[in-house]
Order: structure tokens, then sequence, then C-alpha cells
């Protein structure tokens, strides 16, 4: 009875944490975790690699709550599947922006590349492959040099 005083659902409660979580991973800590990392803002798309590995060592690693919430939600119409979407687009704006900054050309474009870059290097850690992000990262600086 406490849960549904503060939300009406399951459903809420799902979104609230997915809401929460964006804040927390993209806004806070992401996006400023790879500015930092970045000797420049010419490094800036490639330092979120870096980022993610130090993600990836972390003992409480489970991969990302966006994608598991995405892949456990079948129905299209769920506020959930909806908050997921809402929080990888987050992400991707993100990334365009890093791009932007670096002066890259088609920055929309490499963002979505660079996306499913990140988006396939998060599932092989969890699959446990320890040098996912090595990969991962290559694979993004050879589509940036490209």
């Amino acid at each position: 009875t406490t849960l549904y005083r503060h939300f009406r659902s399951k459903d809420a409660l799902a979104v609230a944490v997915l809401d929460r979580h964006e804040q927390l991973w993209t806004r806070k800590w992401l996006e400023p975790e790879a500015m930092r990392l970045a000797s420049s803002p010419e490094d800036g798309p490639i330092a979120i690699f870096d980022a993610l590995a130090e993600w990836f060592g972390r003992a409480d690693y489970e991969g990302c709550l966006f994608i598991n919430s995405l892949l456990e939600t079948r129905d299209h119409e769920s506020p959930v599947r909806k908050a997921a979407i809402v929080a990888i687009e987050h992400v991707y704006e993100v990334v365009q922006r890093l791009l932007e900054e670096a002066g890259m050309v088609d920055s929309q474009a490499l963002a979505h590349q660079i996306q499913i870059i990140m988006r396939g290097s998060i599932v092989a850690a969890v699959e446990g492959r320890a040098d996912a992000i090595k990969h991962g990262r290559r694979a993004a600086q050879r589509l940036l040099d490209a």
C-alpha cells in the first residue's frame, strides 16, 4: 500500500526509476565523465568509451537499465517502453552534442552509429566479454577517422 500512495501502478514506479536513472547516469555521470576524460573537444566522442570502460569495470555492472527495460517490455504502448526509448534518445543527444563540439560533419548519422556500437559493447560486456569496450572503442575510432 505504501508504494501505491506514491505511484499509481508498477509501470508508474518503473517510469520514475527510469527517469531518475536517466538524470543520474546520463546527465550527471556519462556526459560530465566523457568531458572530463577528453583532453580536447575532438576527443569527446571517443572519451564516452573510456567512461564506459570504467563503468564496465565496476563490481555492480549489470548492463544498461534503459536497454534492459526496453527489451523486457514487449507492449509497444507501454509507458515503461516509451520511457526507456526516451532515455536512450537522451544518450543519443549527448553523443551528438559531443560530435558537434568535436566539429564532426553529419553528427546525427554518426551519433546513431556510435550509439549502436555503445549498445553492442554494453550487451557484450554483460555476456562476460572483458574486451568488449576495447573493441567498441576501436570500432568507434575507425568510424570517426573515416
